[in-house]
């Protein structure tokens, strides 16, 4: 029993040791007349790309700037998934009073903080019980009403099958049939500052000023994101066959004079090899919370968009990587996220100049866009074949001294 105990504890101590991802800040800054725009274009794919990659956590800027605002939002968040079980448990149990009143109360916390909702399968979760429970109620057009809200923030949502019952489920189809049939109407966006980032119930439509058209009739979340400055958000009604306007001010962050520093120093570094930039960027990352830092700097010249970035790892206080990318000034989001593709693969190229042989191929799938990173001083691979070596040789160890001290 012994010897079995502390073979158990050996391999859950070692073999199933877990190394965590790294927090990885991406800054993205434009410098130079008519820089702004693609620079908003090439943030937004840079972490849209970065944030599949297991190794790296990739950092809200926003969160990191001004953390008393986000961790306000995060409990509120909390305080709707509660709000949110509530009213199911309340609506198993027929208790349909009590489930409008919790769920309205989640639906609230949702549009309060627009501004930092990201995960829109739980609001439409919400809309979507929420018109269960009117429809149960007898009230049929409240209740499709809150259903067609929900198609209207994801279209190819669908009914749970252990809330809705089949006439229920009739209903649904019958409202997202009429949904389809209504004529859509356009949102037209802008921002104070403008040149910042805009998503429509979490799709990234573009750079401020920007226009989504075809939009389906009813309630949308707007968010508004800029690096430096707080993230606005809103929710907006849109009407068939009409236009809705509107302008987001946007304001500072809480430390916006202190990045907005650095980050500018970083931009008027001549050459970005001297011994200040390393340091401004160690700067930036201690700032930010990061492990690593993305910088990169954009320009324009003509109709030519030129990308500088560099990577730099925090931990061991080096500059691990630099890469270029000349890119089309395109403002279609599928020529932008297919440069901002190749820009990420070069820039991986350019993560080891000084190593022997050739450069890694891009098509490999072990070999994520970033390249290599760092886990506690050491490349994440070399540490997990560490790791798995240390903890097969503390299990076995463990098994001896079991086995002794069993006998």
């Amino acid at each position: 029993m012994k010897s079995a105990f502390l073979v158990a504890l050996g391999f859950w101590l070692f073999s199933s040791f877990e190394v965590s991802a790294s927090p990885l800040a991406i800054v993205v800054r434009g410098t130079g007349a008519g820089s702004e725009k693609p620079a908003g274009f090439i943030s937004h794919f840079c972490q849209a790309l970065a944030e599949p990659d297991e190794r790296f956590e990739v950092l809200d800027l926003d969160a990191a700037l001004s953390s008393a605002s986000a961790n306000k939002a995060k409990r509120a968040f909390l305080q709707s998934e509660e709000m949110y079980q509530r009213g199911r448990d309340a609506y198993e149990s027929l208790e349909l009073d009590a489930a409008v009143e919790h769920l309205g109360k989640a639906l609230e916390q949702y549009e309060r903080f627009a501004a930092n909702v990201t995960d829109f399968k739980k609001v439409t979760d919400v809309l979507m019980l929420l018109g269960a429970t009117h429809i149960l109620r007898g009230e049929e057009k409240t209740g499709a009403k809150r259903l067609s809200q929900a198609i209207a923030i994801l279209p190819d949502v669908e009914p749970d099958n252990s809330i809705f019952n089949p006439s229920m489920r009739d209903l649904f189809r019958s409202t997202q049939e009429k949904q389809e049939q209504r004529p859509r109407g356009n949102l037209a966006i802008n921002s104070n500052p403008s040149y910042a980032r805009a998503y429509i119930n979490g799709r990234f439509i573009g750079v401020t000023p920007a226009t989504a058209e075809g939009l389906p009739e009813g309630s949308h979340y707007v968010r508004i994101v800029k690096d430096g400055f707080r993230s606005w958000g809103k929710v907006i009604e849109v009407v068939g066959r009409s236009e809705a306007a509107e302008l987001a001010t946007l304001k500072r962050s809480d430390s916006y004079e202190e990045y907005d520093g650095l980050a500018e120093s970083l931009v008027n570094d001549p050459d970005g090899e001297g011994a200040d930039f390393e340091v401004t960027l160690h700067q930036l990352g201690t700032l930010l919370s990061a492990d690593n830092v993305l910088f990169v700097e954009v320009s324009l010249d003509g109709e030519k968009v030129t990308a500088h970035g560099s990577l730099f790892d925090m931990p061991n206080k080096t500059l691990k990587a630099r890469g270029e990318q000349v890119m089309s000034f395109d403002t279609r989001l599928d020529t932008y996220e297919r440069e901002v593709k190749e820009f990420l693969a070069n820039f991986a190229e350019g993560a080891k100049p000084k190593a022997k042989g050739p450069p890694p191929k891009m098509d490999d799938p072990g070999e994520p866009a970033l390249g290599p990173t760092t886990c506690t001083g050491l490349g994440c691979s070399d540490v997990k074949a560490k790791v798995f070596l240390f903890g097969s040789g503390g299990g076995v160890l463990l098994s001896v001294l079991g086995a002794t001290l069993g006998y």
